[in-house]
């Protein structure tokens, strides 16, 4: 495994014999949640996971690269889950995203459309992990790619 930590990101990859590695962003304010759900996530899915601390860096990261699927807190000093998912949405960024927060998920119900897969109240990990292998399931990566 590799471990990564710079002023604005983390990342976690898996190092093997190549081929296509799936790609997660998460984007969670508080620090340990971010490097546990980061390992978390690594290790079960066998996939490179990238953090973020807020929504402006993960906007900036989601710019940059392509995700298979985004997992964003709602509630973050400098702006709201609700304001990364409009953001993707403008630049017309459509990677499927699932809210994880500590917030009143009932109040995100009226945003749950696509690209939004799932609304989880943490701290509910496995159901939070379903939702994952849920979402990388129906994407194909040979679709992706072309």
């Amino acid at each position: 495994m590799k471990f990564m930590e710079t002023n604005v990101k983390i990342v976690y990859s898996l190092v093997s014999g190549g081929g296509w590695v799936r790609k997660i962003l998460v984007v969670e304010d508080e620090l340990m949640l971010r490097v546990l759900l980061g390992s978390v996530l690594r290790q079960k899915f066998e996939c490179e996971v990238v953090c973020a601390a807020g929504g402006n860096e993960a906007f900036q990261l989601a710019q940059n690269e392509p995700f298979d699927i985004v997992i964003s807190d709602y509630a973050m000093p400098e702006g709201t889950g609700l304001d990364l998912l409009w953001a993707l949405r403008t630049a017309k960024i459509d990677t499927p995203l699932i809210f994880y927060t500590g917030s009143s998920p009932e109040s995100l119900v009226p945003h749950f459309s696509p690209p939004v897969r799932a609304i989880v109240a943490k701290p509910e990990i496995k159901i939070l992990l379903s939702c994952v292998r849920e979402s990388l399931l129906q994407t194909d990566p040979l679709v992706c790619s072309l």
